[in-house]
């Protein structure tokens, strides 16, 4: 600065220019952009798509001269730098913001323009496909469409799918309303090779054609399919409902028949088949009425129980036949035409210890001996059959329980005379009495009688021994606490708090003394503590069986063998045979109806029955 810019006061120092304001940074504030600056830099970025060589495109480069105003290839100025200008570009303000002549240029990507790069995806062409975007048919209706196509691998879906439903939801699952289905199924189990007539006939017990029918692959996969099939119709079958539409499919039932003809020893193919057929004509037995034991349903299940040796099949077998005496409408008993092997057979189940087995077997004779004359028929056949019959009913009605108990000799004890009561009252332990001072009158002076004192119909005690022993014992801690303890006539009248039967009586004698008294109680021979009264859980006393047993014996489940024994035995008891037969066992009677009182109504109702008058002629259902 010159001296002759500076400024003099009247003292003559020299007056200083105002520093330079120092002023902060402030960062920048992005705005929106103006529609001009959007197409801007629009054509920028149009530019650079074009393949243009310089990075401004169609705009010029630095060192062009199309921009009046612009700068020369020198970079020099077009025009002399002015005063304005040189401040403008000197002044610190300025200076201290950026230079915002740079237009940035919009970079495309996912996140700030996700349209943009989802329209350049290649369309797959399935999205325009007919039917896209259905549900289709519901899963039932699926499962019918591929029974009904007859294609391999539908096949294999449909009844894959099918063992899983009948089995999960077999309430769910009814044949009556899946109609089409039913049909496929039945259509898909007729075509089997399995159970041909031709086949079934010419099969023995040592045959072994089945691995000649399924030689290849092929045909054992058709096999399966098979078994699937029967295997989906047994499960329904299990629903009432579902039966009723099974037997009404003649050729169905047809076929179920033939299943159980199949000899006993097959293989293993063959004989699963035969078990589902027997497990479904179980079921189907329910509405069936064959008309005699010529039927072939009936000669198919006797052929069962005479000739297998599984356990189930044989349980199927007395089911079927029980339901078939139960549905029997022919005025001539389907049971009366039954054959003597059959009869023995069931008779020799009854010696297994099998309850599985000895229930269908006693539900057998429960329907069999309704008729009179099956009775005579049991009874007439020899000497060891009646006695099977006889005695073996008799220890079933017992089944189970001789094993639990064990009798003891009956020893007879003189009687016990009542022992006298205690002349004065318990002497109550110091925790109790601790109990007893924390409670306040009258109740305190209720609990001490009820704990010192018992009910007695025939004792009493004076009413001034027991007001003087309840003085005794509180009246030293009543002092001390400073109480009053209960007054006398208040006291006498709470005895009938604590004890409901006893009432205060005035005893008069002859020379004309009288007797104040308390009639219905009697001293205790030990004190009760509170706990015992509060909860009057006494330890059960062990019960004395009527054989001598004076242990409790174990809680036993009745057992469903029992029940039909019973059942059993009073229909025999209303003919005449059957009373001969069981009039000798009376007394066997009586002691299995001691040992197991769960029946001893039951044999009540025997002995009963059998003191009776016989009936003579057949029973009309």
């Amino acid at each position: 600065m010159s001296r002759s810019n500076e400024t003099y006061s009247a003292s003559g120092r020299v007056l200083r220019h105002a520093p330079t304001p120092r002023v902060l940074y402030t960062p920048e504030v992005h705005t929106p952009r103006t529609r001009q600056e959007r197409e801007r830099a629009a054509a920028i970025a149009n530019g650079m798509r074009s393949g243009s060589n310089t990075p401004y495109g169609n705009y010029g480069s630095p060192n062009s001269n199309a921009v009046n105003g612009g700068f020369n290839g020198a970079f020099y100025p077009s025009q002399p730098f002015n005063n304005s200008y040189n401040n403008n570009i000197n002044n610190p303000i300025n200076n201290s913001f950026p230079n915002n002549s740079t237009i940035p240029i919009p970079v495309l990507t996912p996140a700030n323009n996700s349209q943009a790069f989802a329209s350049k995806r290649i369309t797959k062409p399935s999205a325009n496909e007919m039917g896209a975007g259905q549900s289709g048919v519901d899963y039932m209706k699926r499962i019918t469409m591929s029974l009904q196509s007859n294609l391999p691998a539908e096949l294999d879906f449909a009844l894959g799918a099918l063992v899983q439903v009948s089995f999960a939801n077999a309430e769910l699952f009814k044949l009556k309303i899946y109609a089409d289905m039913t049909r496929a199924l039945i259509a898909k189990v007729l075509t089997s090779p399995l159970l041909l007539p031709d086949q079934t006939k010419s099969l023995s017990s040592d045959d072994n054609i089945l691995d000649d029918i399924l030689e290849d692959d092929s045909q054992a996969a058709e096999a399966q399919k098979v078994l699937e099939a029967f295997l989906v119709l047994r499960n329904a079958s299990l629903d009432p409902e579902n039966a009723l539409v099974l037997v009404h499919h003649v050729d169905f039932c047809q076929l179920v028949l033939r299943g159980l003809q199949l000899p006993e020893k097959s293989s293993s193919t063959r004989g699963e088949l035969r078990t589902y057929c027997v497990e479904i004509a179980e079921s189907l037995s329910l509405y069936m009425a064959p008309l005699s034991a010529q039927d072939p349903y009936v000669i198919a299940f006797v052929n069962l129980i005479l000739t297998t040796d599984d356990k189930s099949i044989l349980i199927y077998a007395l089911h079927a036949l029980t339901r078939f005496m139960i549905r029997d409408r022919n005025p001539i008993a389907l049971s009366t035409q039954f054959s003597a092997l059959l009869i023995d057979r069931i008779l020799a189940l009854l010696l297994l210890r099998d309850e599985s087995i000895l229930v269908p077997v006693l539900d057998f004779l429960l329907h069999y001996t309704k008729l009179p004359a099956n009775v005579s028929f049991l009874v007439s056949r020899s000497a060891q059959t009646a006695q099977l019959v006889s005695t073996h009913l008799c220890r079933l009605l017992k089944y189970n329980v001789e094993v639990l108990t064990t009798p003891l000799d009956v020893i007879r004890l003189p009687r016990r005379t009542k022992k006298p009561a205690p002349a004065t009252h318990p002497t109550i332990p110091p925790v109790m009495l601790a109990e007893l001072l924390k409670l306040d009158e009258p109740h305190r002076a209720t609990m001490w009688m009820r704990t010192s004192y018992e009910s007695d119909p025939d004792g009493e005690v004076t009413q001034i021994s027991l007001w003087k022993a309840y003085e005794s014992q509180f009246e030293t801690y009543a002092r001390e606490q400073g109480k009053r303890l209960l007054p006398a006539v208040d006291f006498i009248k709470n005895v009938t708090a604590a004890f409901k039967d006893s009432a205060a009586m005035v005893v008069n004698f002859p020379d004309g003394q009288r007797k104040f008294i308390i009639k219905g109680i009697r001293p205790r021979e030990c004190a009760v503590s509170l706990q015992e009264l509060n909860n009057p859980e006494s330890v059960e006393p062990a019960t004395t069986t009527m054989s001598g047993n004076t242990s409790a014996a174990p809680d036993i489940p009745p057992s469903p063998v029992w029940f039909s024994a019973v059942s059993v035995l009073q229909n025999m008891a209303t003919s005449r045979p059957g009373k001969e037969l069981l009039n000798p066992h009376t007394a066997a009677l009586v002691a299995v109806g001691i040992h197991n009182p769960v029946i001893f109504p039951g044999v009540v109702m025997i002995l009963e029955t059998l003191s009776q008058s016989p009936l003579e002629g057949p029973v009309e259902e």
